[in-house]
């Protein structure tokens, strides 16, 4: 993964792609700049494991470009693509992941690392509230998909 430093971006590119991530949905403009300057920007190539399951996690990653496979226990579960995301619940908890990510084309990616993420939080604490709303929902929704 070729990454820059945590930038203090804040151009409307990013926080137009912030602003549609459903986990800042709620957020004003002023608390997605104060997540945009947390943020730095990844290149990651394809087929690159960007977080594997059980292992520790302290990014949350936004897909700006790409598209990547979600998988449990090796059998793939989701694709994700531009404007979603992963990551938030080892970002939230500190637990190991969940589930295994692997870039299945080149990927651009916003990273939100977990100590930046504590200081956004302090800046802006109204974006922890959105996450949780937000993770509230993909809980409800997953609950209630059917068991193949």
């Amino acid at each position: 993964m070729t990454e820059t430093t945590p930038s203090g971006r804040a151009d409307s590119a990013t926080l137009a792609l912030l602003a549609h991530v459903g986990l800042f949905a709620g957020c004003t403009r002023h608390e997605l700049s104060v997540i945009a300057h947390a943020t730095y920007e990844a290149d990651i190539a394809a087929g690159t494991v960007i977080c594997r399951e059980g292992e520790e996690g302290n990014n949350f990653f936004v897909i700006v470009e790409g598209v990547a496979s979600v998988s449990i226990a090796g059998a793939v579960v989701d694709r994700l693509s531009a404007g979603e995301f992963f990551g938030e619940m080892s970002l939230l908890d500190g637990q190991p992941r969940s589930a295994t990510v692997t870039a299945d084309s080149p990927l651009i990616v916003v990273v939100l690392p977990r100590e930046n993420f504590e200081q956004v939080i302090l800046k802006a604490p109204h974006v922890a509230l959105s996450m949780l709303r937000e993770m509230a929902t993909r809980i409800r929704s997953a609950d209630t998909r059917p068991i193949h």
